[in-house]
């Protein structure tokens, strides 16, 4: 176990929003995600607002929203969607989060293990340039229809091997038109750099600064292959050209 599970331990209950504007769909909706998201953003400073601007991802800053570009979102077939009584069968817990068909978290599972179950295949799965070992994993299952899932969201954490970093990963899944709108909040201490990925997509690399250690968090967003992705750095010793080198070894640069 890593030092990083008890602060998502203290943090299991902690609320944070998204608002998102499904295709399609008129009203906005409140999507909670995982009490990982909300322990990166107290650790690195990182946070997302309320949702303004178009859908894809914006950056905020002060009053003033710029939106970056739009996800390249493609509705995945064939996945499974195991009910909370399999789940709880399968050793995980119920959050009890709102505004969700289930929120479950793994205390010490497998990333691989948790994401096959799904039958889902996310650039991260078998990748030899990242190390799994046993963390804490969270996994969402969003409707905005009564009894329809229409995206699934996996939290979860992997090691650099080249760099020895670890990094939090999240990942959604479009099942049914899912097409989010997603605004990082920032300041002028944060470098934020768009580059293009291997697909056609944009990618939006943010990095903070932190004076006291000399050192950098960095968080890139993006989607490849019809998957959106969210990587963190866990520490504060990865700046933009290492999170470069990571979307590199991720296959998507």
């Amino acid at each position: 176990m890593n030092d990083f599970n008890p602060i998502l331990d203290a943090l299991n209950d902690t609320d944070t929003q998204y608002i998102i504007e499904p295709k399609r769909k008129k009203r906005l909706i409140a999507l909670m995600i995982a009490a990982a998201a909300a322990a990166m953003m107290l650790m690195t400073g990182f946070t997302v607002v309320l949702a303004s601007g178009s859908p894809g991802v914006n950056v905020q800053i002060g009053r003033h929203t710029d939106h970056q570009f739009s996800y390249n979102i493609t509705d995945k077939k064939g996945l499974n969607t195991p009910t909370k009584d399999e789940l709880l069968k399968m050793g995980g817990v119920d959050d009890g989060i709102e505004n969700s068909m289930y929120s479950f978290y793994f205390d010490d599972a497998l990333p691989s293990d948790i994401l096959k179950l799904y039958n889902a295949e996310p650039i991260t799965l078998g990748n030899d340039n990242f190390i799994e070992q046993p963390c804490k994993i969270f996994v969402n299952s969003l409707g905005y229809n009564d009894g329809q899932c229409d995206y699934l969201d996996f939290n979860y954490q992997l090691t650099h091997k080249k760099s020895g970093v670890i990094l939090r990963f999240s990942c959604y899944v479009s099942i049914n038109d899912f097409d989010p709108i997603v605004t990082h909040e920032t300041d002028e201490t944060f470098d934020k750099e768009i580059i293009p990925l291997n697909d056609g997509s944009m990618c939006l690399i943010l990095e903070q600064h932190i004076e006291k250690t000399d050192g950098s968090y960095s968080k890139a967003d993006f989607s490849y292959d019809g998957i959106i992705y969210r990587v963190i750095s866990t520490a504060n010793n990865v700046d933009k050209e290492l999170m470069k080198e990571i979307l590199s070894d991720l296959g998507v640069l």
